[in-house]
């Protein structure tokens, strides 16, 4: 079986998205719902492409391109867990749309819609505590109910950063504390793939255009497949929170015993809007100050390698 004496060159760009955090829930001091002290669901950009097979690097010649634009959130859903206890389940969610209803009422009255606001009920359970009793003629503990604890989680319908503001310092003074999610949206999504896909494919070609020149290529290869992939990644998962490689220091007066309990002070989480973690081919110019949605595409373009199986000169190889 013969093949043609010509050259052949294999050509792929990869890169891999990954990243966490949450946002302003963070800086009020509330970790997300799926958070933690370290990225949730990343890794690193611009990863190493791995080696291609024998096979497909005869028959194959990959060129691919990816973009990023960020799009600017139009509005925002922000959720808050209220939790009330009482002797009794009625008493408990009694107490609990008390303090609802005054936040909801504070949040219409900086002219929120009440259909923006939508309360959740998630779970109302008994709560114990151990008494000591005697049993089988020894002392022992034992569980007895004691109250009753109910959450009901709030979602609200924002526009910007700065209600959201407003409407947390409404929630805080009803003594609502807890920010379990902060989610960006916006209505033009949709569009922003479509645009990022495009210059994806524009980068695709125009590395094309060099990697498969003349001085490479006397005849161009033939394009023979085309994959595409668009992701969406949202301001949660672009906070990184780490820990301080700074060991604390504490300074110990002359009569301190090792028996003594220490009681540190409270430090601020370590937790910040790190942006997009993208390496690829065409980056958006703007500095990633505050919150936005990034989008994020690749686009593959597949060529015929001119010692591939398409070129043998046996037709049973193809």
């Amino acid at each position: 079986m013969k093949y043609l004496n010509t050259g052949l060159l294999v050509i792929c760009f990869l890169a891999s998205i990954h990243r966490s955090g949450d946002l302003l829930a963070q800086a009020s001091g509330s970790a997300p719902a799926a958070g933690a002290s370290t990225r949730n669901s990343g890794g690193s950009a611009g990863a190493v492409a791995p080696h291609l097979n024998p096979e497909e690097a005869q028959n194959v010649i990959t060129v691919d391109g990816t973009a990023e634009i960020r799009v600017q959130p139009e509005e925002l859903r922000m959720v808050l867990a209220a939790v009330s206890e009482a002797a009794s389940a009625n008493e408990c969610s009694e107490k609990a749309s008390a303090t609802l209803n005054k936040i909801r009422q504070g949040w219409m009255g900086t002219g929120i819609p009440a259909d923006d606001i939508f309360e959740d009920f998630i779970a109302i359970l008994p709560v114990y505590e151990f008494e000591e009793v005697k049993w089988q003629n020894t002392d022992a503990l034992k569980e007895k109910l004691v109250r009753y604890r109910m959450q009901t989680n709030l979602h609200v319908k924002l526009a910007n950063d700065e209600q959201a503001r407003t409407a947390m310092r409404i929630a805080f003074a009803e003594g609502v504390t807890d920010i379990i999610a902060f989610d960006y949206w916006s209505r033009e999504l949709d569009k922003s793939k479509t645009e990022a896909l495009k210059k994806a494919l524009q980068v695709a070609r125009d590395k094309s255009d060099l990697l498969l020149a003349k001085e490479q290529f006397p005849t161009r290869p033939k394009l023979i497949n085309i994959s595409e992939d668009v992701q969406v990644i949202f301001p949660r998962q672009m906070y990184l929170s780490y820990e301080s490689a700074i060991a604390e220091t504490v300074s110990m007066p002359y009569n301190w015993r090792d028996n003594v309990p220490r009681v540190f002070a409270a430090k601020p989480r370590t937790t910040f809007y790190n942006g997009p973690d993208f390496a690829g081919d065409s980056l958006s110019p703007d500095l990633p100050m505050r919150p936005a949605i990034s989008v994020v595409a690749q686009v593959k373009l597949f060529f015929e390698a001119p010692s591939g199986r398409w070129n043998r000169t046996d037709p049973d190889s193809r």
